[in-house]
Order: structure tokens, then sequence, then C-alpha cells
């Protein structure tokens, strides 16, 4: 049951911030600059590398990562940024 409520609330959170956008971006927007908000969600529920999915979901949430497992986060979430359209959208904007 707690780990449904801790989806939900994920989701929950995920979908204000997703809501709250456009606001934020109008309230730091001035004359010369609207900054276009991106949301780049990053999870370890659909990884690029699929083989490694059950190696991800496995890594402990105590603070303390050993270096094998820090290089797979790192590489994972490189790969899903590489690969996130939201994210290329991004660094077109940038260029």
């Amino acid at each position: 049951m707690s780990d449904v409520q801790l989806h939900r609330y994920n989701d929950a959170t995920k979908d204000l911030i997703r809501k709250k956008m456009p606001e934020w971006s109008a309230a730091v927007a001035n004359e010369n600059i609207t900054p276009k908000p991106h949301f780049i969600d990053i999870t370890l529920n659909s990884p690029h590398y699929k083989d490694k999915k059950y190696q991800l979901n496995a890594i402990p949430t105590d603070m303390s990562l050993d270096d094998e497992s820090v290089t797979l986060l790192i590489d994972e979430g490189r790969q899903q940024l590489l690969n996130n359209p939201t994210f290329q959208a991004l660094v077109e904007s940038l260029k």
C-alpha cells in the first residue's frame, strides 16, 4: 500500500510542477526574455538499457552508493537525456 501511495505522490508532484511551469516562467520573464520551460522526466521505470532495469531498481536509497551503482545511474541518466525529445528541444533552443 505504501508503495502505491509513494508513486501517486510522485505523479501528483510531477503534475503540479508541469502545471506551474508556465506560471514560473511568466514570473521571471522581462521585456527581453520569456523563458520557455521544459519538463524532462528521467525515470528508472522505463530505462534506456532494458536489460539493466532490475539492477537499476535494486540500487538502495540509503544515500550510500557504491561506485558501480553511481556509474550505472549516471550512464542511464545520460542515455535517457540524449534520447529525450524534450531535452533535444531544450538543447536546440539554447543554440
